[in-house]
């Protein structure tokens, strides 16, 4: 019987939802950490930036951090890391070329963090921290310098695709590595970590060449500006913008906080070419006539502040949407931005644009493998296990689906949620454990103090509003020497609701005198609140949140007529 230590995965995030990937893999008293990802947060969640691990477990045992690896440079995959790095300093972080540039951008918003050494690496690379061998293999997505890890370990080899497409066409012409993947198929793979995210979608995903010839038609035939909207990160879409803007005869605006940031590191790094003519600044646009300007934005979200929909509503501050404008959106909505995208669909019509947008043209494939693209990962690799990973429930199902008919017993399809502990021997795998830990709400430099109570207060203030009340007693009598006052937002129209009003009032006094004498200020507001929310109830079928304010004066010794009147 062998005495091989095992390995035990954690995935603080990534399994069972979209969005902040996380896995953590321990074994013979070292963790390896790949990935620290944030996620976009969900319409009901009011007020949130961003949803993010809890680090608290890694926090607590940050001594034995080998290293963290980072496969990419999306937001879902680094936006964590000036969280995590408050609270955890890893001796090292690994990243090919471009993702650390794009994490040195993000970072250097951060002053105040303490930055471990970043240590640059390639696909091909091979890195050695304690018992994990990591070697780094190139694949295809819809970002450059994208890597899957096939990590070997004392109970065999991990091989983690972290997002992954088959390409045979790719824009940087470096297409994704079969050879290293098959290699240790035939030498044994314990456990496969694969991308579920297009497990729904039968075939394979189009190349992302057709999604340029695409765009250059839309140039070509349309009369006035070209507004492409797309990931800030997806670097061979813009090459492509400027490709064909080219071509046509157009010069090119980038557009965007973060449009702006990425361009300018890609481009300093080597990943985005152009001759330098062929961008111009917004406030150049005048110079040319309509139909020589692209424009490349922010905004394929939907998102409030980004610079396509500040166009729509016609408050950026200096692109205006014109008659004759044709607006792109090359990406595909993020589960739960639908209706933010929409709305800005629909204010770019009102404007007067044209808008294209999937599936109509082939402006956008995706940069995940579809289920043809899945099934050609197991049958290189042919894994013992499975872990179904970026994808919620219903991709995590399909994906077994398409596991079980490849030949894995279902047995060995692990269905994990973040904080399940899959724990990897020689002779198997089975989940033996969960850590604690939830995802933690980011609301401006607030971190986790957002939670349930709070969103549920956001959400009742959001569609009810709020009713505030406020009366002085007298502290020996309880009698009401001033007010009840009453005053909305987000409620009725008080001067409409003048019966409504009067209700109230009454019921804020009766309850008062009900109360007695013996009552205390804390409970006398809590009565107030609850006699004033089941009258709301009853006559309006709202609930309001209600914050009642009850003032207790007490009269001055010898001089208690004066203090009551």
């Amino acid at each position: 019987m062998s005495d091989a230590p095992p390995v035990r995965l954690t995935f603080f995030g990534g399994v069972g939802e979209i969005g902040k990937n996380m896995s953590v893999f321990e074994c013979d008293g070292s963790i390896l950490v790949v990935d620290v990802g944030a996620q976009f947060p969900e319409n009901d969640m009011l007020g949130v930036d961003l949803v993010i691990p809890d680090y608290t477990y890694l926090e607590e045992n940050q001594d034995r951090i080998a290293a963290v690896v980072l496969t990419h440079g999306h937001e879902d995959h680094v936006g964590g890391l000036p969280f995590f790095l408050e609270r955890v300093t890893p001796p090292k972080i690994y990243g090919t070329r471009l993702t650390l540039g794009m994490v040195e951008a993000k970072l250097g918003e951060y002053s105040s963090l303490d930055v471990p050494s970043l240590v640059e690496v390639s696909a091909g690379d091979v890195l050695e921290e304690g018992p994990f061998r990591v070697e780094l293999i190139h694949v295809n997505h819809s970002i450059p310098d994208a890597v899957a890890l096939a990590i070997s370990t004392p109970v065999g080899a991990i091989i983690h695709t972290a997002d992954f497409k088959f390409d045979q066409t790719p824009i940087d012409e470096a297409a994704l590595d079969s050879g290293a993947f098959a290699r240790y198929g035939d030498e044994g793979v314990r456990l496969l970590i694969c991308d579920s995210t297009n497990a729904e979608r039968h075939g394979y995903v189009e190349t992302a060449r057709a999604v340029g010839e695409a765009l250059g038609r839309i140039m070509e035939r349309a009369q006035g500006r070209v507004i492409i909207t797309t990931f800030a990160s997806n670097v061979h879409r813009v090459q492509q913008v400027f490709d064909y803007s080219r071509r046509v005869g157009r010069k090119v605006v980038v557009d965007g906080r973060s449009m702006i940031r990425f361009a300018d590191v890609a481009q300093r790094l080597g990943y985005l070419h152009y001759h330098p003519q062929d961008r111009i600044q917004a406030d150049e646009m005048e110079d040319y006539d309509p139909n020589q300007i692209t424009i490349v934005t922010t905004g394929s979200q939907g998102e409030p502040t980004s610079a396509l929909t500040r166009m729509s509503v016609g408050e950026h501050r200096k692109i205006a949407i014109e008659e004759g404008d044709t607006v792109v959106l090359s990406a595909t909505p993020i589960p739960g931005n639908e209706a933010l995208i929409w709305r800005t669909v629909n204010n770019l019509f009102r404007q007067g644009a044209t808008v294209i947008y999937p599936p109509h043209e082939l402006v956008h494939v995706s940069g995940h493998g579809n289920s043809e693209e899945i099934k050609l990962m197991l049958s290189l690799t042919k894994p013992q296990h499975v872990v179904p990973y970026h994808g919620e429930a219903r991709h995590q199902h399909k994906f077994g689906i398409l596991a079980v008919d490849a030949g894995i017993p279902a047995e060995n399809v692990h269905m994990m949620l973040p904080y399940d502990v899959l724990e990897i021997t020689e002779s198997g795998a089975a989940i033996v454990d969960r850590l604690p830990g939830e995802a933690l709400l980011v609301d401006g430099e607030g971190v986790g103090d957002v939670g349930a109570a709070v969103l549920r207060e956001r959400r009742i203030l959001s569609e009810d509003g709020v009713v505030f009340v406020s009366a002085v007693i007298d502290a020996d009598t309880r009698e009401i020497i001033d007010g009840p006052a009453i005053e909305t937002r987000g409620f009725i129209y008080i001067d409409e609701s003048e019966e409504l009003m009067d209700a109230a009032l009454d019921t804020v006094v009766a309850t008062i005198a009900d109360a007695g004498s013996d009552s205390e200020g804390y409970d006398l507001e809590r009565e107030v609140k609850g006699a004033l929310t089941r009258l709301f109830r009853q006559r309006t079928g709202r609930r309001p949140q209600v914050i009642p304010v009850i003032f207790e004066l007490e009269a001055a010794e010898g001089d208690s007529e004066e203090a009551t009147q």
